[in-house]
């Protein structure tokens, strides 16, 4: 973990050829991430705001540095009742503190510790690799296939690296992600072909809000990892008006990102899940995640024709009556087309169109509607050939689906 803002961002797509995620994870059909950094304080809290999710989350322990493993199988068999357990074996900020025969020391002993072995569903061998505060390249190297030996070679555990993206905000130019990954990990003896994991750390908040095209990101980066899964994970910021809406955001990536892999699954780890969302009671961001999971209904591909949708605090019998956002048609189009939708109630009603890498292009509608049924017609002229996202919001409902403009 970086020592500035924890702020990271790790994208997950399901390889189905995994056999040993699919007998471990119970290859559920979407995964929900959140991170604890403390599993000992409040322990039951933390259990309660995992068990009440409506679906089962995944949660990632981080393991202190210089802390036996023994000390925390209670906490992890306790978690591992309600959630799946994915182990940071040793944090990015304190690596560069153990040297080789410790690290190897470390590893060994969290990997074979009863207790955890049995419970620990993903080991995650390497966090923010290419961190230039991580110490020199060939002795980090060094480490991480000496981590890959001890877990996957010799004991074959559910393994996953995770990569800092660090375009624009690099110290060191060497670090640089993607050149960091072609000139020093993937010539190292590691074989990518048996990485299980790929996640992506990413701190906004450090790199000037810059805004990475995760699209062109993640595509690169399957092209090196075709057999893995790979995700976005923990993600955070310490800016107090950010976090409801980055939490909204990056739970929402992966369904923008699904369509680049048939293997995307979900993921994001908030690394302030502690902070933002116990006691899960009454609590809106909690209730940000949770509203997510209840709105899955549909798969963003490439077919012109389909669509994914999610519903944010809705009845679901009353959505299915009275709320609704169809199919635009045409589709594809050019340069316009009709975008019909349903409205329950009067209200303040916005309809949003967005890139393919959630940038907002434009806002159609902003105004209040009377209940009703209503088509509004959509011209693109101004856009360039692509992917393109629309969105529908009120106060009790959200929907959104993919529409391709073709010039």
């Amino acid at each position: 973990m970086k020592i500035t803002i924890k702020f990271t961002i790790i994208f997950v797509f399901i390889n189905l050829s995994i056999i040993k995620v699919e007998s471990q994870i119970g290859n559920p059909n979407w995964i929900w991430g959140v991170t604890l950094d403390d599993v000992d304080t409040n322990l039951i809290a933390k259990k309660e705001a995992l068990s009440h999710f409506i679906k089962k989350p995944t949660t990632r322990v981080v393991f202190d540095e210089w802390r036996p493993a023994n000390t925390y199988i209670n906490a992890v068999q306790q978690l591992h009742q309600v959630s799946y357990i994915m182990g940071d074996i040793l944090d990015s900020e304190p690596f560069y503190l153990y040297n080789h025969q410790q690290f190897t020391d470390r590893i060994i002993e969290y990997v074979t510790q009863t207790g955890l072995q049995e419970n620990v569903d993903i080991w995650e061998i390497g966090n923010e690799v290419n961190g230039e505060w991580l110490g020199s390249i060939p002795e980090v190297i060094a480490k991480l296939e000496t981590a890959y030996q001890q877990t996957k070679i010799l004991r074959n555990k559910t393994i996953s690296f995770t990569f800092y993206y660090n375009h624009e905000c690099w110290e060191n130019p060497n670090n640089e992600m993607f050149h960091w990954i072609d000139n020093y990990f993937l010539p190292s003896r590691i074989d990518e072909k048996n990485i299980d994991y790929i996640f992506v750390a990413y701190y906004e908040d450090d790199c000037n809000n810059y805004q990475p095209n995760w699209v062109n990101v993640f595509r690169e980066l399957h092209s090196r990892f075709p057999n893995s899964v790979i995700g976005i994970g923990e993600c955070g910021t310490n800016i107090q008006g950010n976090i409801n809406p980055y939490i909204s955001k990056y739970y929402q990536q992966p369904f923008i990102l699904d369509n680049i892999s048939a293997n995307v699954q979900g993921g994001v780890f908030w690394w302030y899940f502690i902070r933002d969302c116990i006691p899960y009671q009454n609590n809106p961001r909690w209730n940000i995640i949770n509203n997510l999971m209840k709105g899955i209904s549909g798969i963003i591909n490439d077919n012109p024709g389909s669509g994914h949708n999610f519903t944010l605090n809705v009845n679901n019998d009353i959505t299915e009556k009275t709320f609704s956002l169809a199919q635009n048609y045409p589709n594809p189009f050019n340069p316009s087309t009709n975008i019909k939708f349903d409205i329950a109630k009067e209200g303040m009603v916005k309809l949003n169109v967005y890139d393919i890498s959630g940038n907002l292009v434009s806002t159609v509608v902003n105004e209040n509607y009377n209940a009703g049924s209503y088509s509004i017609n959509f011209n693109a002229s101004s856009l360039s050939s692509g992917v393109y996202f629309y969105k529908l919001e009120t106060a009790d409902f959200t929907a959104i689906k993919k529409m391709i403009l073709v010039k």
